[in-house]
């Protein structure tokens, strides 16, 4: 069974190639194999159409297992809750329980989150990603940045 990992992130993420590292190694542990998308969000537009809601997103099969109903959406960091406090992952055994409890069917429709269904749009990938937090990019002001 192959399994689809996309990782949305925004440009110069802190925690990109952590997020990427810890789903490598939960299909590894989970013995799945996956193929593995990685894409930026740059825009507001691009935030709003994937419902975004925070640099690293892991989406498994089009699903994000961390969604919380009323995130707000944008281009912000997004932390995760752990045993030792804030992350900028998911820890790995919620990592490996998310993959466990995921649709493994890469032909039904994708889904971002329960309530809000978002079509994978292909255009934005650019190579071959318990409920999370989020704070602001770590280089920006308190504000979402927005890119013109």
């Amino acid at each position: 069974m192959t399994v689809n990992i996309e990782v949305l992130v925004v440009p110069d993420c802190p925690n990109d190639a952590k997020a990427i590292t810890s789903a490598r190694t939960a299909l590894a542990r989970e013995h799945l194999a996956a193929h593995i998308t990685r894409t930026v969000i740059t825009t507001d537009q691009q935030a709003r159409e994937r419902n975004f809601t925070g640099s690293p997103t892991i989406l498994i099969n089009g699903t994000d297992p961390f969604a919380r109903p009323g995130q707000p959406i944008g281009l912000t960091c997004r932390l995760y809750p752990t045993a030792e406090g804030l992350q900028g992952v998911p820890p790995l055994p919620d990592l490996r329980h998310a993959l466990r409890n995921s649709p493994h069917d890469p032909g039904m429709p994708a889904r971002h989150t329960p309530d809000s269904p978002s079509e994978v749009d292909p255009r934005t990938t650019q190579r071959p990603d318990p409920p999370g937090t989020q704070l602001p990019h770590p280089r920006e002001n308190p504000t979402p940045h927005r890119h013109n």
